[in-house]
């Protein structure tokens, strides 16, 4: 109870900074004037747009000239009324020629800093012109200080969160009250290398701020003391975070140095250690996506919680086990099978979830097989998996091979088992030792920008009107867009071979996303000029940028199809194709309802898996499943549209439940026993077969 309670109360102190709809790294979306135009004269300033907020202390835009010298009037800040926008006043007379317009963001939301240019040409175009060059042509830098800094905070986050966890499902479980000198002991071990393990995290969370200050300034990580490192801990999101981590980790490790591992104050340091992990995910690329930021921050916590539990569970394998096996003496092996088979059950629910949500995470930011191999995002995945799955090779002996012969060796007595324990010793180490060079892997990869990102800024999409045939759900369409610039166009949808009297709906479904506008749905009617075409005008399509249309066709008897595909939308009449947009390049994830709604049906489908595995196992348990089946059955008879009846046996303990709808048709609620006729032919005992009634339309829950 008291677990949950602090759970539930750390929570509550992170409610308000779960992260808001952002994208990954400040990059550059659009600039006014835009980037390689050629003007008659000088503009009176520069206004420079990003694709999130940008840190005020530490971004900066420059209008350089040939000389490399600053010919602007230095004022660079950002602008009053959009936190993504960077505003630079420039002066009165400024002479013909071509200049650089240079600029140097650093993220508010996850931390990166990137920079990048592109020219400007004030008067008569050059004799020789000037190369072409891509408004987004930015570069993250990476940071080798901010590198360390995340190894640092993810290896120590790891020994102290894996730790906590393994001495409370695994260690004071195996020993209790029948072994009190080895508890004792673990508690003793456990204790220290806690306060060892929140030590060293306390030390990197001091040294993340000073390397972000580095990284954010570009001074040497000497030079930051002062007024750099103050404008970054004092104001803004990472401030915000950072502080909120030092004082997560400050109570972890003053529990963990007041009363232990133990009780209450150890469980209260399990959550807080767990929140410090939330606030490194509330700071990554997942924070920073177009739609579904929640979800993506979720997906990372819990991978890197599980990441946790498994390397610090290793680590006091090698730190903690050992002294319990020596207090143990003749009991030792047997103490040491027990110990392996606990924390392999432990082990075993960390890979699942590193699995699990490791394949989303590459889904998102990778996303292709040309992302994972031509990225350097991508081929540091690739490396992380290979480590991984080296990791899971050691994992897989202790498992398979280690622990059922340590449990045959420890009830019979073999000497043999000593030989057994020193192998799996040299494997807790091995894997151990392959955890440290994963954490690194990891570090470094925080730092590059996401391989979706890297591809859509070497691809950009092509403006002018969109003509484009589809497939989904085995219906060809066809989705015209045209002119495709900003005002009326022509929003059509032809569906070739289609009987336009099976077709009940057919919608485009308009998304912006280079902004948070939402999207907005546009029914099409029936063409009055062509049988198989919807169409219709509409001034939906209001900024220039990516664009994204979702086709909904929706037919009588048959699935819905949906498909999506992206677009440009040129500025105003026409010219000055926009560049394209890397927010444009992540999928849009599901709204926080259709989330729940799908983890809810994983739930029930886990929950049932686990009924008929365990009535499998146990007769006792196959009654009740069966009735639980015959309820399920009763909903599926009151959803068919065909009149036949339907057996069901082994119904009479329960009455037969369905509830719902189908496709706006009411379905029965309940169905009584009494209300169900009994067949003359099955009635034996229990097992009495009913002749399900069907509900009528009409008739109402």
């Amino acid at each position: 109870m008291r677990f949950g309670l602090a759970a539930a109360a750390g929570w509550l102190l992170l409610a308000l900074l779960l992260p808001t709809t952002v994208f990954a790294h400040a990059n550059l979306e659009r600039a006014e004037p835009p980037p390689s135009t050629q003007l008659d004269q000088a503009p009176r300033q520069l206004q420079l747009f990003f694709s999130e907020a940008v840190d005020s202390s530490f971004s900066r835009v420059q209008l350089l000239n040939a000389q490399r010298d600053a010919v602007d009037r230095g004022d660079s800040h950002v602008a009053p009324n959009d936190p993504r926008a960077l505003v630079v006043s420039l002066p009165d007379q400024l002479s013909n020629g071509v200049y650089t317009v240079s600029w140097r963001t650093l993220s508010a939301v996850d931390g990166h800093t990137v920079n990048g240019a592109f020219p400007l040409i004030v008067g008569p175009m050059p004799a020789e012109g000037v190369a072409a060059t891509s408004a987004a042509s930015s570069q993250a830098q990476f940071a080798p200080e901010t590198a360390v800094g995340r190894w640092w905070f993810s290896l120590a986050a790891s020994a102290l969160f894996g730790t906590l966890l393994s001495w409370r499902f695994v260690f004071r479980p195996l020993f209790g009250r029948s072994n009190p000198a080895a508890l004792a002991l673990e508690a003793t071990r456990s204790r220290r290398l806690a306060i060892i393990s929140g030590g060293v995290l306390l030390a990197g969370t001091l040294y993340v701020a000073i390397a972000q200050a580095s990284t954010a300034a570009d001074v040497p990580i000497w030079g930051v003391f002062g007024q750099p490192l103050l404008d970054l801990i004092g104001r803004g999101r990472f401030a915000t975070l950072w502080w909120t981590r030092l004082a997560l980790v400050g109570l972890a490790l003053g529990l963990v140095i007041w009363r232990g591992v133990g009780r209450w104050p150890g469980q209260v340091a399990l959550v807080a250690t767990g929140l410090a992990l939330l606030t490194s995910s509330l700071n990554s690329h997942a924070a920073a996506l177009l739609s579904g930021a929640y979800l993506g921050v979720a997906v990372d916590w819990l991978h890197f919680s599980g990441v946790a539990a498994w390397i610090g569970g290793l680590f006091s394998l090698v730190y903690v086990l050992p002294a319990a096996v020596r207090a143990s003496q003749a009991m030792g092996d047997r103490v040491l099978a027990q110990a392996v088979a606990r924390f392999s059950k432990m082990a075993l629910i960390a890979v699942g979830v590193i699995v699990a949500t490791g394949t989303f995470q590459a889904w998102l930011e990778v996303g292709s097989w040309e992302g994972l191999v031509q990225t350097a995002y991508g081929l540091s995945v690739t490396i992380k998996i290979a480590l991984l799955a080296l990791m899971l090779v050691l994992a897989a002996f202790n498992l398979l091979i280690v622990r059922p012969g340590l449990a045959r060796r420890a009830v019979v007595g073999s000497a043999s088992a000593s030989a057994l324990a020193r192998r799996f010793a040299l494997a807790v180490r091995g894997e151990a030792a392959l955890a440290l060079v994963i954490l690194l892997v990891a570090a470094v990869l925080t730092g590059f920008s996401p391989a979706r990102e890297e591809l859509a800024r070497g691809g950009d999409l092509q403006g002018g009107a969109v003509d484009r045939q589809v497939n989904a759900n085995e219906l060809t369409a066809r989705i015209q867009i045209s002119p495709a610039v900003l005002g009326i166009n022509r929003l059509a949808v032809q569906l070739p071979g289609s009987d336009p009297a099976q077709v009940e709906r057919v919608q485009l479904t308009f998304t912006f996303l280079d902004a948070e506008l939402g999207s907005q749905p546009v029914v099409l009617p029936h063409s009055t000029s062509a049988a198989d075409t919807w169409e219709t005008t509409s001034p939906l399509l209001s900024q220039a940028g990516t664009w994204q249309a979702e086709m909904l066709v929706r037919r009588t008897e048959q699935d819905d199809a949906r498909t999506a595909l992206r677009f440009l939308v040129a500025g105003p009449g026409g010219s000055g194709q926009p560049t394209s947009s890397v927010s444009g390049a992540y999928p849009l994830l599901p709204s926080p309802l259709v989330s729940v709604a799908y983890a809810l049906i994983a739930i029930g489908i886990g929950v049932a898996g686990m009924a008929a595995f365990r009535a499998a196992r146990e007769p006792r348990r196959r009654r009740a499943l069966q009735r639980q089946g015959a309820m399920v059955l009763s909903a599926a008879t009151c959803t068919r549209r065909t009149a036949k009846p339907v057996m069901v046996r082994r119904a009479t303990a329960t009455d037969l439940l369905a509830y719902g709808s189908c496709r706006g048709r009411p379905i029965c609620a309940f169905i009584p026993r009494q209300a169900c006729t009994p067949t003359a032919s099955s009635s034996t005992g229990s097992a009495t077969a009913f002749r399900i009634r069907r509900c009528r339309p009409g008739r109402t829950s």
